[in-house]
């Protein structure tokens, strides 16, 4: 009974002394935590303008981005400021100097005017967001009622 004890308090104090280095990180296997081994998005820019478009028109472009850290990149969501944009985005490990794309779709059917959009790439590297600003304007359709004038006799 006593040599049970005596393993069991061995373990605990191995698991005790052990504990440390990983909650200091010592035992860390992804990239882009440590600043000695950063993972870094570069974009080409942040901020696009795309022009004009008809109301109902997608607007549609592709972002590609380069990996110019010094460990793998990797991707763990692209969150759109709204919900009227559809993203999709290179879902594999980037390996330094390595390339990937996010490619974008916004539904231009309710919007008029200038219009502001971003999304936000949330990844491995420091620091772990890099936003990419959008804007366009969208044209009312033919014949419709400036925004604003509900009843289309001109007067808000």
């Amino acid at each position: 009974m006593e040599r049970l004890y005596r393993v069991l308090l061995l373990t605990v104090a191995i698991v005790l002394m052990a504990f440390p280095a990983f909650s200091q990180g010592v035992l860390n296997t992804g990239g882009g935590d440590d600043p000695a081994d950063p993972t870094i998005i570069q974009f080409e820019k942040l901020d696009y303008d795309f022009g004009t478009f008809k109301a109902g028109d997608p607007v549609k472009a592709a972002f590609t981005f380069k990996n110019v850290g010094d460990a793998d990149l990797i991707i763990d969501m692209v969150k759109p400021s709204c919900k009227c944009t559809e993203l999709t985005w290179t879902t594999t490990p980037i390996k330094p100097g390595g390339t990937g794309e996010i490619k974008a779709e916004i539904d231009t059917a309710d919007l008029e005017g200038k219009k502001e959009k971003s999304f936000a790439v949330i990844y491995n590297g420091n620091p772990p967001v890099e936003r990419v600003n959008i804007t366009f304007t969208v044209l009312a359709p033919e014949g419709a009622a400036p925004q604003g004038d509900a009843d289309g006799d001109g007067i808000k």
